[in-house]
């Protein structure tokens, strides 16, 4: 290869980083989207993977008598804080968060109220974010090798 085909191709390289590093991002964001979502509304937990806590005896036989569960706690309040945590952009950055500040304020009201810390990132899944942002980038790059 000579000189000017190889800065050719690095400078293609560059390019196609430059566009691809987003969509990589906002691709690990949904997976980590997923992991939080499954461990704090699906399996009830906080950060350290402890329970969030169930329901009053009497709460929940009125939750099994309106046809609901009553074994984990779910935090849904007045709108799904589930459906309203979100990918998206703040600031020109991809984020994760939530459409409203009231979706904010009832996590932190909750992680006070429990005393942990129920919306976070754990070392598993920084290690797969790791992994699918380091996929993204050799997918690009070997486009060009």
């Amino acid at each position: 290869m000579t000189p000017e085909e190889l800065i050719k191709n690095f400078s293609g390289l560059n390019q196609a980083l430059q566009e691809g590093l987003d969509e990589v991002e906002i691709g690990a964001l949904n997976f980590l989207l997923g992991r939080i979502k499954r461990r704090v509304f699906n399996d009830g937990e906080d950060l350290d993977g402890k329970s969030l806590g169930g329901y009053s005896k009497a709460y929940a036989a009125l939750r099994r008598e309106r046809g609901l569960q009553d074994k984990i706690k779910k935090l849904q309040f007045e709108g799904d804080l589930a459906k309203n945590t979100q990918v998206g952009v703040s600031e020109e950055n991809n984020v994760i968060g939530y459409l409203t500040d009231d979706d904010r304020l009832k996590v932190e009201d909750n992680e006070r109220y429990l005393n942990t810390t129920i919306i976070g990132v754990t070392d598993e899944d920084q290690l797969g974010v790791d992994q699918r942002m380091v996929e993204g980038i050799d997918r690009i790059v070997l486009q060009y090798i």
